[in-house]
C-alpha cells in the first residue's frame, strides 16, 4: 500500500510542468516561504545542470521583482512602517554598497526575502544586487539541488557530499563574516545619518 502510494507521488512529481518550478523559484522568495525545498525538488526533477541553470535565471527574476517592490513601488510605505516600529533605514554611501550587499548576502540564516527587501530599501544599485547576490545564492542553491538529486537517485556518496558541501559553506560564510567584522573594527564603512 505504502509503496504504491509512493510510486503514485513520484509519477505525479515527474509530470509537474517546469513552469511550476520556475514560478516557485521566482515568487516564493518574495514572501516568507523558504526556497530551499523548491531547490531540492528541482534537483530531484531536473538534475543538477538544468536545476542550477533554471535557478540562476529565476534568481535574477526574483531579484528584479524584489528590488522593484522595495526600492521603487513600496519604498515609502516600507520606510514608514519601519519608522513606526522605531527602525531607521540606513543610507549607505555608494562606495560602500558592494561591501554592505556582500555582508547582507553572506549573513548566515537571513532568509532570502529579507535580504532582498533590505537591500532594496537601502537602495543598493541593482547591478550590485545581482552581481553579488547571484553567486552567493547559487552556492546555496547548488547544495540543495545536489542533495535533491542524490536523494531521488539514491546516491549515498553524493548525498553525503551535498550535506558536507552545505556544512562547509555555512562554516566558511561564518568565518568570513567574523574575519570581515574583525577587520572593520579599525576601518568601518560609513552609514550616513540624515
Amino acid at each position: 500500500m505504502l509503496s504504491s502510494l509512493l510510486e503514485q507521488i513520484i509519477l505525479l512529481f515527474e509530470t509537474v510542468h517546469p513552469l511550476v518550478f520556475v514560478l516557485g523559484l521566482i515568487l516564493l522568495p518574495l514572501v516568507p516561504i523558504p526556497v530551499s525545498p523548491v531547490w531540492v525538488l528541482a534537483g530531484m526533477r531536473f538534475g543538477p545542470a538544468v536545476a542550477i541553470t533554471m535557478s540562476a535565471a529565476c534568481l535574477v527574476g526574483n531579484f528584479a521583482i524584489a528590488h522593484l517592490l522595495s526600492a521603487r513601488l513600496f519604498h515609502a510605505s516600507i520606510e514608514r512602517m519601519l519608522v513606526k516600529r522605531k527602525f531607521k533605514v540606513p543610507q549607505v554611501k555608494p562606495e560602500d554598497q558592494a561591501m554592505f550587499c556582500l555582508m547582507i548576502r553572506l549573513f548566515p540564516g537571513m532568509p532570502l526575502f529579507i535580504q532582498n527587501y533590505l537591500l532594496g530599501v537601502v537602495r543598493v544599485k541593482f547591478g550590485l544586487y545581482v552581481l553579488i547576490g547571484l553567486p552567493v545564492q547559487l552556492l546555496y542553491a547548488t547544495g540543495f539541488i545536489l542533495f535533491g538529486e542524490a536523494l531521488f537517485e539514491g546516491k549515498m556518496g553524493m548525498l553525503v557530499f551535498a550535506v558536507l558541501f552545505m556544512v562547509v559553506l555555512v562554516i566558511a560564510v561564518k568565518l568570513l563574516g567574523k574575519r570581515y567584522m574583525a577587520s572593520q573594527k579599525a576601518k568601518s564603512f560609513e552609514i550616513l545619518d540624515d
